[in-house]
């Protein structure tokens, strides 16, 4: 049998509504992280083509995919059934991936550290970025008899705002599995069993080798991301003034 790292997924699989053990949340939290990075590169390259609407909406699915980590976490420390299943139910919406992201740029929306994140009360900023994600891919018939095409929505201005705040919230929602296990493990209530075995194994070699090799592909990201997108902005600024 080989990796199942390595394996090619199936789309015939139905996707997990099961337990997830730590690491299998230290793989998730892996992946997402690197798939949020990739979204944002990919929105890099549409901009410099001057694909600004497509560039949008990409950096704005990189922010959602840099918050699944945290609805993952919720899936792996969920202690019935029928928590797991609405916390399956939330990674695989956008909804509450917004409401994560609002609760990180407006800190005092926070909730408590012992309640659940509660989705139903977003951020009117989330909504209008959700608005914005999906004019920027699909045609809208406005109110306004406005026939609203992704072109219309996203200058390069626009676009390279977007992508550049972004790329700051996916290196902003960063974290390690070996942190997540500090964090569990710092809180003042006395963790539950499920936290206690991702605080557990989060302590071991396999989780710190792991979180050492995110780290460094983190700061090699960021290390060719910014300085490019201090580029682009230089550039914008230029062709503003011409």
């Amino acid at each position: 049998m080989g990796n199942k790292e390595n394996e090619m997924p199936s789309i015939e699989i139905a996707e997990s509504q099961g337990i997830l053990t730590p690491q299998e949340l230290a793989a998730g939290i892996s992946a997402c992280h690197r798939n949020a990075r990739r979204l944002i590169d990919d929105a890099i390259h549409l901009l410099v083509g001057q694909r600004n609407a497509s560039a949008l909406a990409l950096a704005l699915l990189g922010e959602e995919e840099a918050a699944k980590w945290v609805l993952l976490s919720v899936v792996a420390t969920a202690r019935s059934q029928a928590v797991r299943r609405k916390a399956w139910n939330n990674v695989r919406a956008h909804r509450p991936k917004r409401a994560i992201l609002g609760a990180i740029l407006f800190p005092e929306r926070l909730r408590r550290e012992d309640r659940p994140f509660e989705f139903k009360d977003v951020d009117d900023v989330s909504k209008i970025l959700e608005r914005m994600k999906l004019r920027a891919i699909y045609v809208a018939h406005l109110a306004n008899g406005v026939c609203s095409e992704p072109a219309m929505i996203a200058d390069p201005g626009t676009a390279t705002l977007f992508i550049d705040l972004a790329a700051v919230h996916v290196r902003k929602l960063f974290m390690t599995i070996e942190e997540l296990g500090h964090v569990y493990e710092s809180r003042k209530r006395a963790p539950t069993a499920e936290a206690r075995r991702i605080i557990q194994w989060s302590r071991s070699e396999e989780a710190r080798a792991i979180s050492a090799r995110d780290r460094q592909a983190v700061v090699e990201w960021w290390a060719v991301t910014d300085p490019r997108l201090s580029e682009l902005r230089a550039e914008l600024g230029s062709n503003v003034r011409d």
